[in-house]
């Protein structure tokens, strides 16, 4: 099976070290170039192996190689945390389909920082899709789904004159859970999409919150105003935020801003 994976961040080399540990037939390797300082850096990283194991790597958008694609003609597309909207031509491309791994449980959670809204939304549990991909974003057909629960033993946010209980686990927490499982799920599954031996569902679309680019200001809105909220809200908020590689969430105490640090 001739195989083109793509994507960015963690789980995009940790899939791309599976396939080669397992001598899968990987005919391309596409870096969107698009990872975060803080995080795995996928496009440095893939260079390093596709060199090693003689691999074609390329770097950019992925629709601008639909030529070299049609000439590989893949059985199956591999994305992992996919950025970018693929154009039909390449989707129509594989034999088995173009396949992308998102963080968050469709169709309730597509679009932007799925695990952020869930977390500050007071879901119970969190999840990660393995999905066909379709012309709109995270509107294809379900693969595979697992989830975790938000649960955690209650901690705190010491605001001096009074002592907040954080219950359930943050934005950061959940992250790096989504990771082991987006990894898992894919292990798990592709041997099914190896053996044609997967089932699709369609998605209820009427279930669908989508969360855009717009949605949400990081820089902005993790400046919390803590006033008429619940306790319950403040904490999810908290949460939601508590994402220590790029913020904490912050909040205005006697005219200066405080850091609202979880404490175990």
């Amino acid at each position: 099976m001739k195989i083109i994976l793509g994507g960015n961040h963690e789980l995009a080399l940790n899939v791309l070290k599976w396939l080669i540990q397992h001598n899968e037939n990987l005919k391309l390797v596409i870096s969107e170039g698009l990872d975060s300082d803080w995080e795995v850096n996928f496009e440095n990283e893939s260079k390093i192996l596709t060199t090693k194991h003689k691999i074609p790597f390329l770097v950019g958008d992925i629709n601008s190689y639909s030529e070299i694609i049609r000439e590989i003609n893949p059985d199956l597309i591999i994305l992992c945390r996919c950025k970018k909207r693929i154009r039909p031509e390449i989707l129509s491309i594989p034999n088995i389909g173009t396949t992308n791994i998102h963080y968050g449980l469709l169709p309730r959670y597509g679009g932007i920082a799925p695990v952020h809204w869930a977390i500050r939304n007071a879901e119970e549990e969190i999840g990660i899709t393995l999905q066909f991909m379709s012309k709109e974003f995270d509107e294809g057909d379900i693969i595979e789904q697992k989830t975790f629960s938000t649960k955690h033993s209650t901690r705190t946010v010491n605001l001096g004159e009074k002592i907040l209980k954080i219950n359930g686990i943050t934005s950061w927490e959940a992250y790096k859970k989504s990771n082991e499982l987006g990894l898992k799920i894919f292990q798990d599954t592709f041997p099914k999409l190896k053996n044609d031996d997967y089932e699709r569902t369609k998605q209820d679309l009427t279930k669908k919150l989508y969360y855009t680019k717009d949605s949400i200001n990081y820089e902005t809105d993790k400046i919390l105003n803590l006033k008429e909220k619940s306790d319950e809200e403040i904490s999810n908020l908290i949460r939601a935020f508590t994402f220590p590689p790029c913020q904490i969430p912050l909040t205005y105490l006697n005219n200066e801003l405080f850091e609202l640090k979880i404490e175990s």
